[in-house]
């Protein structure tokens, strides 16, 4: 297909309806047996069966259409990889980490919970583990391990559940429809590059300075003053502002650690004083 003069908005949709193809295919032929075989013995699930499969479908469409995006806006395969992880996982590591670290100097509340994370309405933000709230597991099996009659109705999606599918299904589309113009207007020239606009780079910098900075603080923090003299509950048993500047200190040298690797990183050499850009790193503070 490569040989013929077409626009590469062509080559972009044939690559990804290839792709997306291949990896329906499997499911199709699964949930058509599932319908078929529920349809002949009348297990009344013919239905719910249809609808697990439109939420698997969205759920293909949703994850491939992020895939696509971080391809686009990355030039390098490794830098995808990475980038696709962690944009599924980027909401809720930020809460947990400055969760923690209210956890270390609040003078309230104290506890850290993962499930209250979930229950924001900022999940949505870290993708797959928004589509896991809403789809979570479907097995049911009885106590003698044999099917009973009516038992996995309720581990069925219903219709009138539906909405939650539906945003997903039309935010892949959305998503697919981004990439397709970050192909459109991509150079060529950019390939092997960790990031092709540049109007990526401030964003990356400043996402991997601050979220890399406060992340090796807390290890830092962790594994070398957890039981030293500077950890906070020696300072006393209320909240004291005054005493919190050595971890200040702390993360302001780890987020300057992780601006200077960005950096790195952008521009694939260590050798980056030449080109320090003042404003930029203090842009990050």
């Amino acid at each position: 297909i490569h040989s013929f003069p077409l626009k590469r908005e062509c080559l972009f949709i044939s690559h990804y309806v290839s792709c997306a193809v291949m990896m329906l295919i499997p499911y199709v032929m699964c949930f058509i047996g599932y319908a078929v075989i529920a349809k002949y013995y009348k297990t009344g699930m013919t239905m719910g069966v249809i609808l697990l499969g439109f939420e698997v479908l969205a759920m293909i469409l949703l994850f491939l259409g992020i895939a696509c995006a971080v391809v686009m806006i990355c030039g390098n395969s490794v830098m995808a990889v990475v980038t696709y992880a962690v944009i599924n996982i980027l909401y809720i590591g930020i809460s947990i980490m400055f969760s923690a670290i209210n956890q270390m100097f609040s003078y309230a509340s104290r506890d850290v919970s993962i499930a209250d994370i979930a229950e924001s309405r900022f999940i949505w933000l870290s993708p797959i583990v928004y589509i896991f709230k809403i789809a979570g597991f479907k097995e049911q099996r009885s106590a003698t391990g044999e099917y009973q009659p009516g038992a996995a109705e309720k581990y069925i999606i219903p219709s009138s559940n539906l909405m939650p599918f539906i945003g997903v299904f039309a935010a892949g589309i959305l998503i697919f429809v981004i990439a397709l113009m970050l192909y459109k207007y991509r150079n060529s020239e950019t390939v092997g590059d960790m990031v092709s606009f540049k109007w990526c780079k401030p964003v990356y910098r400043t996402v991997f300075s601050i979220t890399g900075g406060v992340f090796l603080a807390l290890v830092l923090w962790m594994v070398y003053f957890y039981e030293s003299s500077f950890m906070l509950k020696h300072f006393g048993t209320g909240y004291q502002g005054g005493k919190l500047i050595y971890v200040s200190i702390l993360v302001l040298l780890c987020v300057s650690i992780c601006y200077f690797i960005s950096e790195m990183i952008l521009r694939k050499t260590f050798f980056v004083w030449k080109v320090f850009n003042k404003k930029n790193f203090a842009a990050i503070f």
